[in-house]
């Protein structure tokens, strides 16, 4: 997976000009999406947001798609802006279970997927996608015989 060739920029940007199609190939499949292009001191740039906005909506596609390619996997990832070693330390598995996930290679890819869709949701929703995943990690089991209320997610033994 690459990132598409347009140059991107954190500067401060005038009125977008035009529209650019970015594409990225995963899995053996295209995904593309426009972005806003907006003329700097003569060159065509995208704003950083507009790229990482572009990029969060072609990986809630790949959610929506249900694709969980390991190319499909790692680009749900970095899109969310979160690193191997972050990401492997909320789930508590190494970061070599995670390598192997991105690159297609043993475990449970559903619970896998399951995993990266959580970060995708955390982040769309504007929340930190890290930290869900910790406080589900360092929740306590729920014991035998707890009843669970659906409705407000109060318990009571």
């Amino acid at each position: 997976m690459m990132r598409p060739t347009v140059e991107q920029t954190n500067a401060s940007l005038g009125t977008p000009v035009s529209s650019r199609e970015v594409s990225w190939e995963l899995d053996g499949f295209t995904l593309k999406a426009c972005v806003s292009v907006r003329e700097h001191q003569g060159r065509e740039l995208v704003a950083a947001p507009d790229l990482e906005r572009a990029e969060l909506q072609a990986a809630l596609k790949l959610v929506q798609l249900r694709h969980t390619g390991p190319e499909g996997l790692r680009f749900i990832r970095k899109a969310c802006g979160v690193s191997l070693k972050s990401f492997a330390e909320a789930l508590g598995v190494n970061e070599r279970t995670m390598r192997r996930w991105e690159a297609g290679e043993g475990g449970n890819m559903i619970l896998a997927a399951g995993a990266y869709f959580d970060i995708l949701r955390e982040k769309a929703a504007g929340r930190d996608p890290i930290a869900n995943l910790e406080a589900l990690r360092d929740a306590p089991p729920v014991r035998p015989g707890t009843v669970i209320n659906v409705d407000d997610d109060r318990s009571a033994a």
